[in-house]
């Protein structure tokens, strides 16, 4: 992998920047919504992994406006956008580094980590909960968003399923991990976290909101960005997968009516106050 790359784009790079940056921000706003719910009120330092641009760092700055913020994230130019931004909101304590987390992550002490979509392309999973673990304070929480194991459960059309199989395998043919929400509860026991729980979101997938449509797009894009991938790790030709994604866009684009609905995972865990940090690896 080059250096700098991000691995969490599919495809042609600057059609699916544009859907990772939708992502964020229909994301920032159930954040903004649950963050206290999830995390409580006293959060004065927050970590964001895989930062991107920085808008979930931004919307967590708003629920928290006095605690310090520090974003890292693979993509230079996603990095550059964030200081940019952080520059023209004037927002003091505030950092964004470019960085590979699996190698080594800003110092803390946190009250909160957070990462959405990161623990998904991780190679070294476990060895990231050390490194998390090491720079949350006493009491700190990590917080997970995630891809929904289930995802093909959401909606019932036999193509969005197939495409949700072929997801699946092109992810796991590359070292990803799509039921990562599943396999993180273990490990999170073994590195000494605690109250380890999981907190669910329901969105629209589809129909006459802008969330639901803003859903039903981030979705669409994920499949069609991923066409060339899947059609190589599933032995289809790219014309089957593209017919396959006009079938479910036909399907769900028009109707006033939702063509299902998405489960966002959230996975939380707390360092516990009495333990001391581990030494790093």
């Amino acid at each position: 992998m080059t250096p700098g790359h991000n691995p969490y784009i599919f495809g042609d790079e600057e059609t699916d920047r544009y859907r990772l940056v939708t992502q964020a921000r229909l994301s920032a706003s159930r954040m903004k919504a649950n963050a206290r719910a999830y995390v409580g009120d006293k959060v004065e330092s927050i970590l964001d992994l895989g930062c991107g641009e920085g808008q979930l760092g931004f919307a967590l700055r708003e629920v928290y406006p006095e605690a310090s913020l520090v974003g890292i994230d693979r993509d230079a130019r996603a990095i550059e956008q964030a200081q940019r931004q952080a520059a023209q909101l004037a927002l003091s304590n505030t950092a964004f580094f470019t960085g590979d987390v699996e190698q080594e992550i800003p110092a803390g002490p946190f009250d909160l980590v957070f990462a959405e979509l990161i623990f998904l392309h991780l190679r070294q999973t476990g060895r990231v909960l050390e490194l998390i673990y090491d720079q949350l304070a006493p009491g700190g929480q990590l917080w997970v968003k995630d891809l929904n194991p289930r995802l093909r459960e959401r909606v019932n059309h036999p193509a969005y399923q197939r495409l949700c199989d072929m997801l699946f395998a092109a992810l796991e043919a590359i070292g990803s991990h799509p039921l990562v929400i599943d396999e993180l509860p273990p490990l999170l026991a073994s590195a000494g976290y605690e109250d380890v729980h999981l907190e669910l979101e329901e969105y629209t997938l589809g129909g006459s909101t802008p969330e639901g449509q803003g859903m039903l797009a981030i979705t669409l894009g994920a499949f069609y960005n991923a066409r060339q991938l899947m059609s190589k790790v599933n032995g289809v030709s790219v014309s089957e997968v593209e017919r396959l994604y006009v079938e479910v866009a036909n399907y769900a684009i028009g109707r006033q009516d939702a063509v299902g609905s998405h489960i966002g995972p959230n996975l939380l865990a707390r360092k516990p106050m009495a333990q001391p940090n581990r030494e790093s690896a």
